[in-house]
């Protein structure tokens, strides 16, 4: 094997232990946080005292509130408006390819398209627990897994959707296809994740060698 080899072999595996690290943390803590409110899901939830804004952040700092209880080691910081109302050190989700205004995070897919923008750095939180970096967006939580400018999705950024009863990781359908996870979405608006293949397979493979690995298949280059 190379050495370009073992370096991106190790790299991989670091993203592959945070991934599994991060959906461990957010999954106890969220099924923890609705056993403490009696078994109701998130949407019964009191968000009373938070003010509607207009980077919709209402909803996840409702959420990550009655969550962060349950998160050891957690560091944080509210923004708003572009600016945070304490003193922000975890800031890769406001890097990166940004609109005019300076305020636009963009996240593209592994095949370089255009899958949308964080508006004012998430509009929420901005949190690292056990030195994982996390952010807070309405039912999402999005996680990033290295400081390089770019975020691209199923490559340093991964998404978790706040869903009923638990953790899960897709906006609405998981992927049948490698296809899927390189296009970022299983049809237009339909983010697809790809933790779900991390998790099982505890290799980045569907990026690495598209063409050998499949959903129903072979599952590593080698």
């Amino acid at each position: 094997m190379t050495l370009p080899a073992i370096i991106q072999k190790q790299q991989d595996k670091v993203t592959v232990t945070k991934v599994k690290k991060a959906y461990s943390i957010f999954s106890q803590a969220y099924t923890l946080a609705i056993e403490a409110n009696g078994g109701m899901q998130k949407e019964d939830w009191d968000c009373n005292s938070f003010d509607v804004t207009s980077d919709g952040s209402k909803q996840a700092r409702c959420y990550l509130s009655y969550m962060l209880p349950y998160i050891k080691n957690v560091s944080e910081c509210y923004v708003k408006n572009g600016l945070s109302t304490s003193e922000c050190t975890f800031s890769s989700f406001n890097k990166g390819d940004t609109s005019e205004d300076g305020k636009t995070t963009h996240y593209y897919s592994l095949q370089g398209a255009n899958l949308g923008a964080l508006g004012d750095g998430g509009g929420a939180y901005s949190i690292a627990a056990d030195g994982i970096e996390f952010m807070g967006y309405r039912n999402t939580i999005i996680i990033k897994t290295d400081r390089k400018p770019k975020n691209v999705l199923n490559q340093n950024i991964f998404l978790f959707r706040l869903g009923e009863n638990r953790l899960t990781y897709s906006v609405c359908e998981q992927a049948t296809q490698i296809e899927h996870y390189l296009r970022g979405y299983t049809a237009p608006g339909c983010i697809c994740s790809a933790v779900d293949w991390i998790l099982l397979y505890e290799n980045l493979d569907y990026m690495r060698c598209p063409d050998k690995v499949a959903i129903n298949g072979k599952h590593s280059c080698h």
